[in-house]
């Protein structure tokens, strides 16, 4: 990468260069076997949790009760006599310990828990309204689609409102990283999906170089999207900083796991939409959602949980709404129908009461499940077949060609009707409306 700032790759494209044969293809088309999944399918030692390193000692984290809660008084000298306690480590409001072996800094963890006292933070809102608290915090409004066209007299309106609550990616394996301070070199064994953006965070964080971290990347237990790999990896950085020359592996509880990795964001999705002559003639949408994305690398401040509560702290970057077509809470929100009067708007509320990020999809899953359902009521206002109903709204003839295939493979017929236990149905999607068909 630093070779390649020096080197210019501008090139005319010709068209003129023949394109490799099919015949001599070596590795597409052909059964690979996959190197990583003999340990992984025989409990063998393959992912970030499973690593040992020479005189490695091991971590944990103290985290307040609440968010914005301040660390107001610590017992450490309690807590650094306990059996196996090399290190209680304060900076701030960040607060870890280092022992010898796990089972002594899970005890040492609890004792700083009882011993510690946190002043002040906010409540997270009430689970029972909390999709009409998040629609009542300030937010940007923004048009992403809309076509003009006269409704016509005599149509059937339907209204009809979806909500998506906060997920957890609740992985198999909670977060995990090892970290070593050696000679002013950072080494870092993480699971974090972007080492690099990874790498600029924790300089922000660490108040060093960035050339002077080094973040090796090996595979973690069980994460689509952004939970507490990097988290994790300045925590262990933290912890290493106060042992110099000795790894330190820092593995989050559970509880840290769900009360701290972020969330997938609530979401509320709202539809109007009109019928008249078994067509679609009006088709109004409006999402609300938090950002869909803080992972570190996002401009204007550091995306890493620990860096926030430092007594020099570096707060975060504000969140963004990601442009369309691929989106973040309004991925897959204009669908791929044609309707010829259409208004959608995505509502990106800035304020987090829970922090949020990248769920597998970002806000695809919820668009694609509400514009699906819906289209479905409406065609049971028209009385029409979902099949034939996708296809009559449908002029692309490649996803034309996807749902007429399913629906011969499903041995689709229109007039199938569920007796209250067993069902059929259809949905339709194409990713980010721009990738595959599905």
């Amino acid at each position: 990468g630093q070779l390649a700032k020096e080197l210019s790759l501008r090139r005319e494209a010709t068209g003129t260069v023949k394109p490799k044969a099919a015949a001599d293809y070596r590795i597409v088309g052909q059964r690979i076997p996959r190197a990583d999944f003999p340990a992984k399918v025989t409990g063998q030692p393959s992912y970030v949790q499973d690593v040992r390193l020479p005189g490695m000692l091991h971590g944990r984290i103290v985290r307040a009760p609440r968010y914005g809660a301040t660390l107001s008084a610590v017992d450490e000298g309690r807590v650094a006599a306990m059996p196996g306690v090399v290190a209680v480590v304060r900076d701030g409001g960040f607060l870890g310990v280092v022992a010898e072996r796990e089972e002594q800094a899970i005890a040492a963890r609890a004792a700083l828990i009882a011993n510690s006292t946190w002043t002040g933070g906010r409540e997270l809102p009430d689970p029972a309204n909390v999709h009409e608290a998040l629609r009542a915090l300030p937010m940007d409004n923004k048009v992403i689609s809309d076509k003009q066209a006269p409704l016509p007299d005599g149509a059937t309106a339907l209204t009809a409102t979806y909500r998506k609550p906060y997920l957890s990616h609740a992985s198999i394996g909670p977060s995990c990283a090892l970290a070593q301070v050696e000679g002013g070199q950072w080494t870092v064994w993480t699971h974090s999906q972007g080492v690099f953006p990874l790498q600029e965070h924790m300089s922000g964080a660490l108040g060093v170089k960035a050339s002077d971290i080094r973040c090796i990347h090996v595979a973690g237990s069980g994460c689509y999207g952004h939970n507490g790999a990097d988290d994790v990896a300045l925590d262990a950085a933290l912890l290493a900083r106060a042992v110099p020359g000795r790894p330190v592996r820092v593995q989050w509880m559970r509880e840290d796991e769900f009360a701290w990795a972020p969330y997938g964001a609530a979401m509320t999705m709202r539809l109007q939409g009109a019928v008249k002559d078994q067509r679609i003639v009006g088709w109004n949408y409006d999402v609300w959602s938090n950002t869909h994305t803080t992972r570190p690398g996002e401009p204007g401040g550091v995306n890493l949980l620990a860096a926030w509560d430092l007594a020099k702290p570096v707060a975060p970057a504000p969140p963004r709404m990601i442009a369309q077509p691929a989106g973040g809470g309004d991925r897959n929100a204009i669908p791929l129908y044609d309707f010829p009067r259409q208004h959608i708007v995505n509502h990106l509320i800035r304020p987090m009461p829970i922090r949020v990020s990248a769920l597998r999809t970002l806000g695809a899953y919820a668009n694609v499940w509400a514009v699906e359902s819906f289209l479905d009521e409406l065609a049971a206002v028209a009385n029409a077949d979902p099949v034939q109903w996708r296809l009559a709204h449908l002029t692309d003839p490649r996803a034309r060609a996807v749902i007429e295939r399913v629906a011969q493979m499903a041995g689709w017929r229109a007039t199938d009707k569920g007796d209250g236990t067993r069902g059929r149905g259809i949905g339709f999607a194409r990713y980010k409306t721009l990738a595959c068909y599905v």
